[in-house]
Parts: C-alpha cells; structure tokens; sequence
C-alpha cells in the first residue's frame, strides 16, 4: 500500500507589519519529519470492495448447500458474503460486490428466490442486481424524491418502495419496465414498508404516526392502524398477513392483529426510538428489535399464555469506537441455524455478529431450582415485560406447576431476584464483545474547499485530515494528530477529544490555522457520499475561476516558488479538458481533418454497414471499420455500455440474454432511438423523422427523446412540431462541433498539462428536475474515454463537447473594481528618519488617481501603473534600479502601512487588508527603498 507525507502546521501567524510576505494565496503547511503512514484507500483513490460509511441494511439468503449475507451500506455499494461455515476465528469471505447507486442505499430486499438483490436509494432509483453477474446492475424505476423502504413479496414477481415523496410503487421484476406496476399516494412521508408473502397485504409506515394497508390486486387502500405517537420507522409482517409488527420513534413496538385491525400488545422495553425489527416466527411472538441508542434485544413469548411469562433479552449493546455518532441500530439479520445475529449501525461501517439464544415459546419447566426455564438466564439481562406483582404470581397458572409450592420458588419470590429491569437501558448486555466484526474502511465523512479553491481538507471516519490538490485529483499529505491535538486543546477542547467525533469543527480548525490569502470563486462541488472524495462540475459554473499558473503549479508543500508569469488557468475548462484527452486524441482517429464532416461515428457507421441499429451496438470493435480499439477488440458497443452505465444485469457467462429474460437498459432503448432519428437526419429525408418531445439545451441529445411509441412526422402536434426543430438545431450544433477545428490535446495554450490515473472515475450525470437528483448517463474511466468517444458524441452534454473542441473561449467579461491611489505620508513622530521622507512620492493628479481594472489584477501591475503615470507627468525617481523583470518597478503598493506582495490580486486586497466598502478599495504607493 502506498504512503503519504505527514503534514505540519506552520509556525503562529505573525501580526501585520510592513514585511512583504510571499504565496500568501496557497495553505500554509510544511512537511513533517515524522515517517509516512500507510494511507486508506479512500485518501489514494483506489476503488474499495469493502463498505467505507454505515450499513443500512442486512439480507441473509439461505439454501441447502450455502449461507449468504448481504450488506448494502450508505457509500451506495453492495457486498455478497458467504458464512456457510464461519466461527470465532474466522470472517465471512467477501464473494463480490457491486455499486449500484451513487448516493445512501437505504434498504435492500431479496426478491425472485432469492436471487435478485433490489436496492433503494437517495438517488430516487430502485435497482436490482442479480448475484453471481459482472456486477452491473438494472433500474427497475424512479421516485421524485428519496427512496426509504423496500418490501418483497417472494411469492410474486415484484417488489414495493415507499418514498418520501409520499408515493409506494409495486415494480415489476419480471417484465421490468420503467413505469410502476400501481402507485398510490400516502398522507405523508413514507419511512418503512412491508407485505406478506403472497403480496395480497401491503403496508406503510411514516411521519403521520399511521401504518396505511394496502392490496394491490384491488389498488386500493384497505386499513389504518392508529396508536404510535411518532414517526413509524420500521415493520414486519406475518407471512399469512394476519400479524403486523411496528417500531416507533415514540420507543414503542406494537403487535397489531390485522383482520381485527387492533394492537394485540405495546411492548416497552425499549427507552429510545426504535429503528429496525426482525422476525421469522409465523405469528411474530418471536422478534428483535434494535433501538437509536444501540441496545439489541430479543422477545419471546406465546399469545396463549400471560406476558409475564414471556421472556425479553438483551443480547448486546452497539458501540463505536470510530465515530461519535450514536450507534443506532439500523438492520438486524438472524441465522437461526448457527445461532447468531449479524447486526450494523449508523456510527460505523463495521457490522458485527452476536450469539443468540435459543427461542421456547413453550416454556417448559427444568428441574433446576425449581424455576422456570426463563430464569435460567441471568435476570440483569431481561427486561420485565410486563409489572410482576408476587401475589399475582402466586395465584397465576403457572405456579401451580410446582408440587406444594417449593421453598425455592418461595424465597424467590420474596427475594428481590424476580424484580426484572424495567427497560433495555437499566438490563446488563447479555454479550459484552461480538463474536465476529466485519471491519470497513475508514471512508471520507466530510470536506470543505479552501479559499484558493485549488485546495481541499477531508476528514475520515478514524479522524485523518487530509490535504488535497483538487483540479490535479492528487492527496498531497495527510495532517500529524499530534498536531490536530495540540491546536484542539489550545482552543479548550477536552482531554478525550477526538476529530472525528465533529468533523465539521475539526475541519474548520485546521482550515483557520492553515488558510492562506487566496480568493478564487466557486467553480466546483465537493461530495463525500460514497466515502470517496467527488468533484462536481457543471456547466453554470465552469468559466468562473481563474489562477494565475504560477500558483497553480505551485507546490504547498514544498514551498518552491514558481517563476513569475502572466498566464491563467480557468480552473474547471482545465480539468475536464485534461480528463477528456482521451476523447480529443480518438477524434482525430475518428473525424480526420481531411475528412470530416462531423457526423457522428455512430450514425456513420450505421449508413456504411447498413444494418439495423441494435445490430450495430451488438457488433465487436474488431468488425467496425476505423473503431478505437480496446484490449478487448471483441467487445460490443453494447457491452461497453452496460459496464459504463451499470444499468444492464448480464448473464453469468456474459453473453447478452434474450428479451423475455431480462429487459433491456433504459439507455439502451433511449440510445436506439437517437441512433434512429440520427441516422434519419443526417442519411435520410425528414418524411421519416420521429415523435420527440422537448430537449434540453443544457443537456445531451439524450434529453430531447421520450419513451414510448414512435409517431410519423404527420402526426405531430404543434409543440412535437416545436421540439423537433429545438431537436433539428441541437443535432445542427453537434455537427458545427464535430466538423469545426479541433483543439490540440494538452497541454495546449492556457492549459497546463495533468496527468491523471488510467483508473480515475468519471461519471456523466443529467439533472432530474423533479427530485433535485442527478442520474447516471455515462460511468467510465482516464483510461477507457478514448473507446467510449463514439458513445460519448452522443451521450455528452454538447456544453462540454464545446468546451473540448471548440478553440474559442467565450467572451466572459470579468468583475472589476474601482482603485483609488493616494501617495504615503510617513508618520508624523519626533526622529523621523529622512529615509522615510525620501520615499514619499508625489500626488497623482486626477487623471491617474483612480482607475478601474479586473479584480484579478495582481498587485504588480498597478505598481508599473503607478510608475508608468508618474514617468508621464514628468517626474522622475529618485534612486537608479536596476530591473530584471517587466514588472519589479520601483514603487511600493500598500495598505494599512502593510506593503503588499507584488502577486497578491486586488480581489485579495479587497478581502483582507482594505477597509473599502463594495468594489471600491484605496491603496497608497511610494518610492521602493534602494537595494543595499
């Protein structure tokens, strides 16, 4: 594993004075002494098989030869465990995993025997994913806001979700098409849902306190259950429908009879919010539950008998040592072979097992002590279940079960053994350490972008701060905690602090000791989600920000100073012009100069080979005439496609499946129909052209097409007529792009060159206005760009292609500022020096005095101005210099009696030394003193 430096902060700042300080735009950190560390995978960028951020949810599937554990966790992956054979000395195998979502899955639900993994999640996308593929997986559909809960009917070919958006969807996992087999409205948010296993009894939970049914053979709503006080986070259902099990924010957990549509029983043995329950006993008598505060407990008892003969165990109580995040139980997942219980958490991406105990729901007696089996186990460990009032005990049923009341259970009695914890939270955890811990990665948690926008902090789950160098996608060092520590009790914080603990504050301590001057506006997103760091950039702001290339290839660590220059770096146009080398070298292949028209090469080699466009995206690379060849010159475009868009559920062979197996990608279809209306645009006549609905200038042509049945021109409407022109320009624009002159891969003129991993990421994602959400177009990587570049004419936003082949820049008008210039008087104090008197320089006059320039204009050029306008009304300098550059002048600007670094900018000035108001600032200018 590779390593990284260790990184110090710098000595205290010192106060202002007149010393002219250097880089002061760059963070300030220096390297330390300390040996490197081996660093997490999510700092090196590395893909990671293991989960990086909490758990969410735990699937066991089981059959006659193996026993496998699912764990889908909020860094939007999925692992497949096997834990046939597992004990204390070994962890389960990690077979495989897959990413479905970009963002939190929240659930996860095992589907068709077993053998689909359905996932939901903050995208709004439900997935499935089959066991055993390559991995990709397929979208079953969309909701317009987070998808919270799943729920399976394993007798049926579908699976529900419940949604924030107040809406439950039933997909269909058979046919899979996009749109819901039946949604109905909730009154409000959706948090959990269940059904039973023959799907006839379907229900939801959430924010109004009310558990909703519904039958979706009739689609209609059947009943309501009222009771909870709060938020209904979690439900199971009896597989015959007849028993529903519900766990509330208001700590409660009820047993509900659903034909009587009534609450058989309120257990209370939890004092904190309940967020998830387990059962598999066909009346639900027999359940676990886990609470906010980490407590995982177990009751069991019979319907038939009285609630004081049941029993409530507390098994164990969750705890980090990670994060400061309270260790809520999340998901709960039971192997009643083996005995134990796989459980996760929010506070970790660890999920542990724990030791069961076995389940009597007949409570037999033992002759050991003569005391019922229930009290075998140590009393600490239970929780009362209901009061016990030793005269009622006395006089139940159950007492008479002992020949002549035997003195044993009489002393018991009057002894304070019987006298139960009331709740989990005063019982003794029946396990204090697990029997297994499956440990995660340590994932990034938060991230914050320095002032330069070139730099970024990260924090960890396990507390490391890293120091990043964003438009270059380069860790540059990771923070000493001995340091972190030190500046933490300078500010007050407690002996036991720890970063991770409040990340955001952690972040903005070193932030405040390490910020230098620089002052760059936004030009890109932060995102920790997945545990990894990802940059977002999007169209509205990917001209804003400018450096000077100096600062740019500057090293903070080091400190090197880089030789003075006048060129910029647009900081975004940079990174996705080096980002897309690749494609910019394929076109040349593609679209040569002495021969481009700038068709798409999809369309065109649709017209050469003149064969159906599912055909063509079928073929391998080897058999298209003048394809950009890959290591596998057999791959089809439309395996290329599944692996980059992960919407496509192979066969374990690999080899495509028929339609009535799997249904196709929805890119898939969407891309066959702008392959079509393509091809009829620029090959045939506009008689053949097809329905389709309004583009989206911003996005890519892909956005301009609608599912459903192809009309002829014909029939249009008048707003199809309208959309089909705004289709006719964008497809004009494509070709104006692809036919125009191309820019020269980097490093080219104004962009410096970057070096990026052959394994970098990317992904191209298209806005979902409803929702706020993004959905994935394109996944790929640096090294597989240049063979995606016929996909990637069409499936990229034209705003990029322009920014990448276009050679123009727009014509982007900078903010400016207003400078007024005053000479600088020395101070008036006895045994002034007359050095100080000398380097007074005389009053502009008003024609020079005050001037409007770019903010970015470095300090130096207003130097050479003031030069240049003092040369002009003919005075002259009182020293000779000798310059070695076009811009060491002999004046000094400052501010506040501070001489200011001659590559400080003036929107610097504006933000940390004058006291102007607006984008109005003044400065004062002198003779520099002589060298000595």
């Amino acid at each position: 594993m590779r390593s990284l430096p260790i990184l110090d902060f710098p000595p205290p700042k010192p106060a202002y004075s007149s010393q002219i300080t250097q880089n002061v735009s760059t963070p300030r950190v220096r390297c330390s002494h300390k040996p490197m560390m081996e660093s997490n995978q999510s700092l090196l960028g590395n893909a990671h098989e293991q989960h990086m951020r909490p758990i969410s949810a735990l699937q066991l599937s089981a059959t006659d030869e193996s026993t496998t554990l699912y764990s889908a966790g909020m860094d939007g992956l999925v692992c497949q465990w096997d834990i046939s054979s597992i004990d204390q000395c070994a962890t389960p195998k990690l077979v495989q995993s897959a990413r479905p979502h970009r963002n939190w899955i929240w659930d996860m639900a095992l589907c068709r025997g077993q053998e689909t993994v359905v996932t939901c999640s903050s995208d709004c996308t439900v997935k499935a994913w089959n066991a055993g593929t390559d991995g990709s997986s397929y979208e079953l559909g969309a909701h317009e806001d987070f998808v919270k809960a799943l729920a399976s009917a394993h007798a049926a070919s579908w699976v529900a979700s419940g949604s924030l958006d107040r809406t439950i969807c039933l997909w269909d996992l058979k046919e899979g098409r996009q749109e819901p087999m039946w949604r109905a409205m909730a009154p409000a948010s959706i948090y959990s849902t269940t059904c039973n296993y023959t799907g006839s009894v379907t229900a939801t939970g959430g924010v109004d306190r009310t558990i909703h049914g519904w039958d979706p053979r009739m689609q209609d709503s059947t009943f309501e259950l009222f009771g909870h006080d709060d938020n209904v986070r979690t439900m199971c259902m009896s597989p015959d429908g007849r028993y529903l099990l519900s766990g509330s924010s208001d700590t409660t957990v009820r047993l509900w009879s659903v034909g009587e549509q009534r609450c058989i029983h309120t257990f209370l043995h939890h004092n904190s919010s309940v967020w998830s329950l387990y059962s598999n006993d066909p009346q639900l008598t027999t359940f676990y539950s886990g609470d906010r505060d980490g407590y995982l407990c177990k009751v069991d008892w019979n319907q038939n008998k009285d609630l004081s003969e049941g029993q409530c165990i507390v098994l164990a109580r969750e705890s980090s040592n990670e994060t400061g995040q309270i260790p809520s139980i999340l998901s709960i997942a039971v192997d009643n072979p083996q005995e134990v219980i796989w459980s996760s958490t929010l506070a970790s991406s660890t999920f542990r097992c724990w030791k069961d105990v076995p389940t009597n729901s007949n409570y037999q007696l033992t002759r050991e002590g003569d005391l019922p089996n229930l009290r075998q186990l140590p009393l600490k460990s239970q929780v009362n279940l209901k009061p016990i009032r030793h005269s009622d005990l006395l006089n139940s049923p159950l007492s008479s079960n002992f020949s002549q009341a035997s003195p044993a259970l009489v002393e018991a009695l009057n002894s304070s053994q019987l006298q139960l914890p009331e709740s989990a939270e005063e019982a003794s955890p029946l396990s204090t350490s697990p029997l297994i811990e499956v440990p995660g990665s340590h994932g990034i948690i938060r991230a914050c972008m320095l002032n330069d926008r070139m730099h970024a902090l990260t924090i960890d789950s396990g507390g490391v701060v890293a120091l990043w160098h964003i438009p270059k996608a380069r860790c540059l060092g990771t923070f000493d905690n001995d340091s972190l520590h030190a500046a933490a009790h300078a500010r007050q914080a407690n002996d036991d602090w720890r970063p991770q603990d409040k990340p955001s504050d952690t972040l903005d301590l070193v932030q405040g000791i390490i910020e230098g001057d620089g002052v760059t506006q936004s030009w890109c997103s932060l995102d920790t989600s997945t545990g990894m760091l990802t940059v977002h950039i999007d169209e509205s702001r990917v001209w804003s920000a400018e450096v000077y290339a100096d600062e740019f290839n500057l090293d903070v660590v080091s400190g090197e100073e880089q030789p003075w220059t006048e060129d910029r770096v647009v900081l975004g146009v940079c990174v996705l012009r080096n980002l897309f080398r690749g494609l910019l070298l394929a076109e040349t292949v593609l679209h040569p100069p002495e021969n481009n028209d700038g068709i798409p090469q999809l369309a065109r080699w649709l017209s050469s080979l003149q064969i159906p466009s599912e055909t063509l995206l079928h073929m391998p690379l080897s058999q298209l005439p003048n394809a950009i060849r890959s290591d596998n010159t057999d791959q089809s475009l439309y395996s290329i496609m599944a692996h980059m868009t992960g919407t496509f559920t192979s066969t374990a062979s690999g080899s495509v499946p028929a339609p009535a197996q799997v249904a196709e990608s929805p890119l898939e279809t969407t891309l066959l129909q702008l392959l079509n209306k393509v091809q009829a645009h620029f090959f045939t006549t506009p008689s053949s052209a097809t329905s389709i609905s309004s583009a989206d200038s911003n996005g890519s042509l892909l956005n301009g097409l609608r599912r459903g049945v192809q009309k002829p021109q014909a029939r249009l409407d008048s707003s199809n007529r309208t959309a089909l022109v705004n289709f006719e320009q964008d497809l004009n624009a494509l070709q104006s792009i692809l036919q125009g002159p191309r820019r020269s891969a980097p490093p080219s003129p104004g962009t410096p060159g970057i070096f990026y991993a052959d394994d970098l990421p990317i992904e191209l994602l298209q806005d979902i206005c409803q929702s706020g959400e993004s959905k994935l177009v394109y996944r790929g990587s640096v090294v597989s760009i240049g063979r995606d570049t016929p996909l990637l004419e069409l499936l990229a936003p034209l705003w990029l292609l322009k920014i990448l082949f276009v050679r123009q820049n727009p014509n982007k008008e900078l903010p400016r500022i207003r400078v007024h210039l005053e000479k600088w008087t020395p101070a008036q104090v006895s045994g002034t020096q007359p050095m100080k008197h000398a380097l007074e320089a005389p009053q502009l006059s008003n024609k020079y005095s005050s001037v409007t320039t770019p903010r970015l204009l470095r300090v130096a050029r207003i130097a050479e101005y003031v030069y240049q306008s003092l040369i002009a009304s003919g005075v002259q300098a009182p020293y000779t210099y000798q310059s070695s550059s076009s811009v060491d002048v002999p004046i000094d600007i400052m501010c506040r009696n501070v001489t200011l670094p001659p590559r400080l900018t003036l929107v610097q000035c504006l933000r940390h030394w004058t006291r102007g108001t607006g984008d109005n600032m003044q400065l004062q200018y002198r003779w520099k003193a002589p060298a000595l």
